[in-house]
């Protein structure tokens, strides 16, 4: 935001934050996402409570929860999944990686993103998947970035460039903090952090 309005001008910021652990008991106990997904929807709605203006969900897998929360409160929210496919279509790229936690590689949200911006999407064998998802929980979350650790999401990186990926989305918000590159081995990967970030001060400043 100071980027763009130069000064001491900053983003005000309403902050919902949620205990990531009791949305991991949600999950675990109600295989139907209805916890996890009032969960979300309720903190929407104090965030709308209290004068917010614009919303952002700052996790890839959530936005599985973006119809919902329009359902519930008539608001778009600024979707990373949306911003990610048009930043990439920008490139020229139309087949591109994703690797991130489970509800995102196997959701429908950034499949269905990226077809409406003429993009086909692959991600990991099942044995990756489970993997990718293990190590984001027991290590990335949790503040933890190892370097076989990073070896491995480069691997995988690299057998989706094979098998016709020309770039790959880190569709988890804590792996560019395990590898805060452009590119890895010349394979383009993108940055959702970033992109969404860009995105919601774009929309902020048009409010």
């Amino acid at each position: 935001m100071r980027e763009q309005r130069g000064g001491h001008y900053a983003a005000h910021i309403i902050l919902e934050s949620l205990d990531e652990g009791s949305f991991i008991d949600h999950q675990q106990a109600d295989s139907s996402g209805l916890q996890c997904e009032k969960m979300i929807v309720d903190a929407v709605g104090r965030l709308l409570t209290s004068g917010a203006e614009i919303v952002a969900l700052c996790a890839n897998g959530i936005h599985r929860y973006a119809s919902a929360i329009k359902a519930a409160h008539n608001i778009e929210i600024i979707d990373i999944a949306k911003e990610t496919a048009a930043f990439i279509r920008q490139t020229g790229i139309t087949d591109v990686g994703l690797i991130g936690v489970k509800a995102t590689m196997e959701g429908s949200f950034y499949e269905a993103a990226l077809k409406a911006n003429g993009i086909s999407l692959l991600v990991p064998e099942q044995a990756e998947r489970e993997k990718v998802h293990e190590k984001i929980l027991a290590e990335l979350v949790l503040n933890r970035f190892e370097k076989s650790t990073r070896d491995y999401f480069i691997d995988v990186i690299t057998h989706l460039y094979l098998k016709g990926g020309k770039g790959v989305i880190l569709g988890c918000t804590e792996i560019p903090l395990l590898l805060p590159m452009q590119k890895i081995n010349n394979i383009p990967v993108f940055s959702t952090t970033l992109i969404h970030c860009q995105a919601i001060v774009k929309h902020a400043l048009m409010n």
